[in-house]
């Protein structure tokens, strides 16, 4: 099946692809939280405090924060039968003969479900990626 946009796993290869290629991971800190991040003007860099007492600095700071760094899961009755995104498998998820509803607009569910509904609240922009071979007429 194609697929009009990349799939987990094709996109965690291109990131670990990135980082091992132009070696990112000597200067990434992982499970790290930042308490304090301030502009020092007399040394022209950031003074980052993290949550393990460390004091770092950096010409440049990406705070890389989104809707899949905390993962909201509002509690309601049978909440323990859903998946999230921000807490999904790497082994994946098998939907076979399942009803599934995908809530909102991700992409990752996979194709081995049939879609009973996809309800969002506002529709999302997105661009596919281009098709390696042309798609029948």
């Amino acid at each position: 099946m194609e697929r009009g946009f990349a799939a987990q796993p094709e996109i965690l290869r291109y990131l670990q692809h990135v980082a091992d290629r132009f070696d990112l991971r000597r200067d990434i800190r992982f499970r790290t939280t930042v308490v304090a991040a301030t502009w020092d003007e007399a040394g022209s860099c950031w003074l980052v405090d993290t949550d393990d007492g460390a004091r770092l600095s950096a010409r440049f700071l990406i705070t890389a924060v989104g809707c899949l760094s905390t993962t909201n899961l509002p509690d309601f009755p049978g909440r323990d039968d859903w998946y999230h995104t921000g807490l999904w498998p790497h082994e994946g998820v098998d939907f076979t003969g399942k009803r599934v509803a995908v809530i909102g607009s991700t992409t990752i569910a996979g194709p081995n479900f049939k879609r009973s509904s996809r309800p969002r609240r506002t529709p999302s922009w997105q661009c596919s990626r281009p098709r390696s071979t042309p798609r029948p007429a």
